[in-house]
C-alpha cells in the first residue's frame, strides 16, 4: 500500500512540474497556447508533433525552449535537399569499416537523443525518411533500441505529395498555427520579444524543469492505464465524431485514431481536469485529425455540432454577437447615406462595444480559456470592434462631439 501511495505522490509531483512548464511558457508566447500544450503533451505520451505555419510564428523557438528547459539530450537539424543521412544518424566508423564492421559514430546525432527536432521536415531525403519511419514507429535504429522520447517537425506547409503520406502519418499531432494573431495580442508579443532579446544578450538563466526518461515513462504508463478507465465514457462519442469527420472527407488513419484516447487523457491531466473531460477530447481531435489547413474549419464545425467544443456557450455567444453587430452596422451605414443618425442604433453600437470588451477580457486573461478558444475568434472580435469604433467616430464627427 505504501509503495502504491509513494508512486501516486511521485506521479503527482512529475505532473506538477510539467504543468508549471506549461504555465511558464504560455505568457512567453502570447497566442501560442495550443502549440505549447501539444508539444508538452506529445513528450509525455511519446508521440511525434508537427508544427505547420509561416516563417516567424515561433515554431522553432517553442520547440527549442521546451527541449532546453527539460534538460534531455536534444538533437536538432535544419534539413535541406542536400542533407545526407550521416548528418542525422552519424558517419560510419572508419576503423570499424577496416575491420569489416558496419558501425556508426553516433555522438551528438539522432540515435543518442531523447528529443529530436527536424526543421523544414519535408526536405528529408527518401533515405533519411525511410530510416525515420522505423525510428518513430519502433524506437530503434538499424535494429538497436534507442532512448528517443519524441520527434518534433516544423515546416511552412503541409506536404500533400503521395510519397510523403506514410512519413506525415507518423506525426500524431499536426498543429496548424493560426495567423494572423489578433491585434489585441501585438502589444504582449512586442513586450515579450523585448524580454526574450534581453535574456539572450544578458545570458539570463531561464527556469529549468529537468526531467528524465524514467519520469516521462511513469507518466506515459499512467496515461495508458487511465485511458482504459476513460474508454467506456468516451468510446461512443469518439466513434460518432470520427464517422462524421470521415463522411466530410477528412481521412484519419487507424494509427492516429487510436492515439485520440491517450491524447485526451494527457491533455486533461495537463489542464487539471478529469481524465474524460470533453475539453481534452475536443483538443485531442483538433491535434490528431487535420491533414490540411482547410480541415480545421470542418473539424471545428463537427465539434460544435456534437457539443464538444470547449466553452461552446461562449463561442455561440461570440458568433451570434458578430452576426448581430454586422446587421446593426449595415443598418447604420444605410442611415448615414440618408444623413440620419438614429439614437437607438448609436446606443446599440455602444452596448455591443462593451460586450466585445468584456469577451476580450475573458478570452485573453484566463489561460485555460485561451487554450480552448481559437485565435481567429479573437481576431474576428478585434475586426468587429474596429468597425464599431469607426461608426462611433462618424457619429461624433456629425454631432460635433
Amino acid at each position: 500500500m505504501d509503495k502504491f501511495k509513494n508512486l501516486l505522490v511521485k506521479i503527482f509531483t512529475i505532473m506538477h512540474k510539467f504543468k508549471n512548464l506549461l504555465y511558464d511558457l504560455i505568457p512567453r508566447y502570447p497566442g501560442r497556447e495550443l502549440e505549447i500544450l501539444s508539444c508538452i503533451s506529445g513528450i509525455l505520451i511519446e508521440e511525434p508533433v508537427l508544427l505547420i505555419g509561416p516563417p516567424g510564428t515561433a515554431k522553432t523557438s517553442i520547440i527549442d525552449e521546451i527541449s532546453n528547459k527539460l534538460g534531455l539530450k536534444f538533437f536538432r537539424i535544419l534539413l535541406t535537399k542536400f542533407t545526407q543521412p550521416e548528418e542525422v544518424f552519424g558517419p560510419f566508423d572508419i576503423t570499424a569499416l577496416r575491420e569489416g564492421k558496419l558501425k556508426r559514430v553516433t555522438d551528438g546525432k539522432l540515435p543518442e537523443a531523447n528529443i529530436a527536432f527536424f526543421d523544414e521536415v519535408w526536405y528529408a531525403s527518401s533515405a533519411i525518411r525511410n530510416s525515420l519511419l522505423d525510428v518513430i514507429e519502433k524506437r530503434r535504429f538499424e535494429g538497436i533500441p534507442i532512448d528517443l522520447v519524441t520527434i518534433f517537425g516544423a515546416s511552412n506547409f503541409m506536404s500533400q505529395d503521395r510519397e510523403d503520406m506514410a512519413f506525415a502519418d507518423r506525426f500524431t499531432f499536426r498543429i496548424f498555427m493560426d495567423v494572423p494573431l489578433s491585434p489585441r495580442l501585438w502589444e504582449k508579443i512586442m513586450m515579450k520579444a523585448i524580454d526574450l532579446s534581453e535574456e539572450r544578450i544578458t545570458g539570463t538563466q531561464f527556469q529549468r524543469y529537468n526531467t528524465s526518461l524514467d519520469e516521462i515513462r511513469k507518466i506515459h504508463l499512467e496515461v495508458i492505464r487511465d485511458s482504459r478507465k476513460a474508454f467506456d465514457t468516451l468510446k461512443d462519442k469518439i466513434s460518432d465524431i470520427l464517422l462524421e469527420l470521415i463522411s466530410k472527407g477528412i481521412f484519419i488513419s487507424d494509427r492516429r485514431k487510436f492515439k485520440i484516447l491517450p491524447a485526451t487523457v494527457i491533455i486533461n491531466k495537463m489542464l487539471g481536469l478529469e481524465i474524460d473531460n470533453k475539453i481534452g477530447l475536443s483538443l485531442a481531435i483538433k491535434f490528431v485529425s487535420p491533414t490540411s489547413q482547410d480541415d480545421i474549419e470542418v473539424i471545428n464545425k463537427v465539434l460544435i455540432s456534437n457539443k464538444l467544443t470547449p466553452y461552446e456557450d461562449l463561442i455561440v455567444k461570440v458568433t451570434n454577437l458578430i452576426t448581430e453587430v454586422m446587421n446593426v452596422i449595415k443598418e447604420f451605414d444605410e442611415k448615414v447615406k440618408q444623413n440620419v443618425i438614429q439614437p437607438e442604433i448609436t446606443q446599440a453600437l455602444k452596448s455591443y462595444l462593451e460586450q466585445i470588451n468584456n469577451l476580450f477580457n475573458i478570452l485573453t486573461n484566463d489561460p485555460l480559456t485561451k487554450i480552448g478558444i481559437n485565435n481567429d475568434m479573437l481576431y474576428e472580435l478585434e475586426r468587429i470592434k474596429l468597425e464599431i469604433e469607426k461608426r462611433l467616430d462618424i457619429i461624433r464627427q456629425k454631432l460635433g462631439v
